[in-house]
């Protein structure tokens, strides 16, 4: 599995492994993919983050267009087979469920 760093690596190497192509992520982006990777809306992104659901916006484009996605539904699995987060226990989800009323299927990694 690869962490965050490597995520950053990979998200400014080109395919054909020659020079960066663009620029890796920043903490920020990596912020943003983790945070989709866990189901926040964007509303719920500018709570978090205290911007403007349009500033979020901004930002979670610019995130999939540096990786090449075209959608939020493959920032998530870029997050999982990167190791960026991962999959909860059925133990945390089972408490998740009953404390907070709301599942979420991930969990950032340390």
């Amino acid at each position: 599995m690869h962490g965050p760093g490597s995520l950053r690596a990979q998200c400014g190497r080109r395919a054909d492994g020659g020079r960066p192509a663009r620029r890796p992520l920043t903490p920020r982006q990596l912020d943003v993919l983790r945070l989709l990777a866990q189901g926040l809306s964007n509303a719920e992104l500018a709570a978090r983050f205290h911007l403007s659901e349009a500033t979020v916006r901004t930002r979670v484009s610019r995130t999939l267009t540096k990786l090449s996605l075209r959608d939020r539904a493959r920032a998530v699995v870029v997050a999982h087979e990167t190791g960026l987060v991962s999959p909860r226990s059925d133990a945390t989800e089972e408490a998740l469920r009953g404390s907070a009323g709301r599942s979420h299927s991930v969990t950032v990694s340390a």
